[in-house]
């Protein structure tokens, strides 16, 4: 495979193929990943496989075993994998939160806007994939949007039908509690925001029991 002059392509270059092993059923649950083995193959340095490997250990795509390596998991997202994903999902919401207050960029024309969006629409047609999309572009960050949009599509592929009916909940607590976390946003409190969005995902993980 040609070498891709852009090193910000490599990392994605490595983890879409990577997933495409998995997904095609060539990596085999319990499988070694191997560093070296994916190094020739793309004809790449071990940096942006490493960090390929790490995003697909978030995603649950492999399971990492200390002293043993990188390892294929099952490809189901049953309901704790959906509970690691939420707490994955608030640690990112909460690290965008808090990069969006140091730099004093708040986005009060966004976020009134799509709050206004979201009390026209109401609970029924509340999107939660968009809700923590929007909260974790906010920050600028690259590596965090990634990552979210990769949980949203592990959910999409490889969800249990358990879990896709705790995600397509029309829960009109939810959608309460989102909206409260944009109001906290709007008024400029970090602290309150991060802990809004503490509340949502608890709120989250208990409705699954």
């Amino acid at each position: 495979m040609p070498k891709i002059a852009k090193k910000d392509k490599l990392e994605r270059l490595a983890y879409n193929y990577i997933k495409e092993k998995i997904l095609s059923g060539e990596y085999l649950p319990g499988e070694k990943v191997v560093e070296a083995r994916l190094s020739e193959e793309l004809n790449m340095s071990r940096t942006p496989i490493r960090k390929a490997i790490n995003q697909l250990c978030h995603a649950n795509y492999l399971i990492y075993k200390p002293n043993k390596g990188n390892f294929v998991s099952g490809h189901d997202i049953g309901l704790p994998e959906y509970i690691s994903r939420l707490r994955l999902m608030e640690l990112l919401s909460i690290y965008s939160v808090e990069k969006i207050f140091a730099l004093k960029e708040h986005h009060e024309e966004l976020l009134l806007m799509y709050a206004e969006k979201l009390a026209l629409e109401g609970p029924e047609k509340f999107d939660l994939e968009e809700f923590f999309l929007f909260v974790i572009e906010r920050s600028g960050n690259h590596y965090f949007n990634q990552l979210s949009r990769s949980v949203w599509m592990d959910f999409e592929e490889k969800a249990t039908d358990e879990v896709r009916v705790l995600l397509n909940s029309k829960n009109p607590l939810i959608y309460e509690k989102a909206m409260f976390i944009l109001k906290q946003f709007s008024c400029g409190s970090c602290a309150d925001t991060k802990e809004a969005i503490k509340e949502l995902i608890r709120f989250m993980i208990l409705e699954a029991f």
